[in-house]
Parts: C-alpha cells; sequence; structure tokens
C-alpha cells in the first residue's frame, strides 16, 4: 500500500471512534460539565466586582488552563491501540499503510483538541453565564456586569503583536503536541507522567545550551538570571526581541517535524 488513499484514513478515523467511543464521550462530557462548574462558582464568588477587565481575568485564564488539561489528555491519549498485544496484532492487521496510521491519528487528536474543545469551553462559558445572569442575579447583585464570552478569546494569536510573537506562539502550539504525540507510541499509558518530564530535561538543556551559545558568539558573559529574565535582545525583523525566544523557534519548529518523523519511524518498528 505505497500510495496513499483518503478512503484508508477516514476508515481509521471511524474505527478510531468506533473503538473508543466511551473514552471520547466521556472527555466532552466531563469537559463541558468541569468547565460549566468552574465557571459558574467563579461567577458566583467575583459577581460584585467591577467588569472592566472581567472577560480576560475570566475566561481566558481559564481557557488557556483547560485546553493544557485537554491537550495532555487527548494528544497524550494518542495510538490508543498499541497498548496491548492483541489491540496492537489487530490495529496492525488493518489494510492501511504506517503513514495513513499517523494521519488519521494526527486528524483525530489534533482535530478534537484544537476544534472541538474550544467549541466546548465556548458552549459551557454561555451556558454558565446563561444561568448566573437568569437564575442567580435576582437574589445577588452584581452578575449584571459578568460580559458574554467573545470568540476571540479562545485565538491565540491577539492582534498588533511583534512578528517574532506569532512565531514564538505557533511554534509552542506545534511543538508540545507533537512531542506528546510521538510520547504516545513510547510510553503508552504513562505518557502524560513520563514524556513531561522529557520535555522538561529539553527545556533545560535548551536553556543553558542557549546560555552557552550566546556567551560564545557575543563574547559577553551573562548570568542565568539575566538570560531568563530576557534581558539579553537581538534584531529581528526590525525589532528587539530576546536572544533565548530567537533561538528557541527554530529548536520548536524543526523539534515538531522530527517528532512527526519519529513517530512514523517508531510505527514501522511496531510491524516488526
Amino acid at each position: 500500500m505505497n500510495n496513499l488513499s483518503i478512503s484508508r484514513i477516514l476508515k481509521l478515523i471511524k474505527f478510531e471512534f468506533l473503538m473508543h467511543r466511551r473514552f471520547y464521550k466521556m472527555l466532552l462530557l466531563a469537559a463541558f460539565l468541569i468547565v460549566f462548574a468552574i465557571l459558574l462558582y467563579t461567577m458566583r464568588k467575583k459577581a460584585a466586582f467591577t467588569n472592566d477587565d472581567w472577560e480576560d481575568r475570566l475566561y481566558t485564564s481559564a481557557y488557556y488552563f483547560y485546553m493544557i488539561g485537554a491537550m495532555f489528555l487527548i494528544i497524550g491519549q494518542s495510538f490508543m491501540d498499541l497498548r496491548s498485544k492483541m489491540e496492537i496484532d489487530r490495529y496492525l492487521l488493518l489494510p492501511a499503510s504506517n503513514i495513513e496510521r499517523l494521519l488519521s491519528q494526527i486528524i483525530v487528536k489534533f482535530g478534537i483538541l484544537f476544534l472541538i474543545m474550544p467549541l466546548i469551553f465556548f458552549s459551557a462559558a454561555i451556558l454558565s453565564r446563561l444561568v448566573s445572569t437568569e437564575i442567580f442575579y435576582p437574589m445577588v447583585k452584581g452578575y449584571e456586569k459578568i460580559e458574554s464570552i467573545r470568540l476571540e478569546t479562545l485565538w491565540p494569536l491577539k492582534p498588533g503583536r511583534p512578528v517574532a510573537y506569532y512565531m514564538f506562539v505557533l511554534g509552542i502550539l506545534f511543538f508540545i503536541p507533537s512531542i506528546l504525540f510521538t510520547g504516545s507510541l513510547y510510553f503508552g499509558k504513562w505518557n502524560v507522567v513520563l514524556t513531561p518530564l522529557f520535555i522538561l530535561l529539553i527545556v533545560m538543556a535548551t536553556v543553558y545550551s542557549s546560555l552557552l551559545i550566546y556567551r560564545v558568539f557575543y563574547y559577553n558573559y551573562i548570568g542565568l538570571g539575566d538570560f531568563l529574565d530576557v534581558s539579553a535582545e537581538v534584531r529581528f525583523f526590525g525589532e528587539d526581541i530576546p536572544v533565548l525566544i530567537l533561538i528557541l523557534m527554530p529548536i520548536f519548529y524543526t523539534g515538531s517535524v522530527f517528532s512527526f518523523i519519529i513517530a512514523y519511524h517508531r510505527l514501522k518498528e511496531r510491524e516488526i
């Protein structure tokens, strides 16, 4: 099966949802109920305060924590059919190539994370505000100050920022999920624990190697504290940006590409 088939990829996606429909149903339901309960509680506790920056203080921070948790639960649980001998045999005997298996998992996991989970949060936020304003407002003053969530809240790239900002944020959005995705092929159900530890080691190695590179090329001693305080800057697209960010950006993008390449070769190894 050397030719890439859209039909086989769609069948693999269907197979994923059929075999793990309970996991996905429980995940989406739990995500909705947890977000609804947390936002409802927060609105009730803070209803008496002014809402000049209500959306940023409430929705944005909650949304980022929510997406980080969703990333570990969804991307970190990729290739769930490769965790036992029986499931491995069944999955690898499916009439599909390794690249089709890889693409089907990418579509399912990244599609749920970046398309479905934001909609779950958005729906739960709307319902929590509706319950607050329609049920709790007659009893507690201040609920009229709660702003409704806007779609812009779900978009991580804020307007009016430097080019390096967009590249850096996109790099993070590619790099961390790709590492979790590949880690699922090595660590299985322990991926959500072991891969973050692996990422931590990478971060520490990156920080110290970046500091060393700066000292070598700029012939200037700088302490780790100042370096992490992003006080060392260079010109990038006509703007001053921290040298640490400039070094991290290519690492993020190349790391993302290599993660998927490693995942593909790991799949080939599992066939042996």
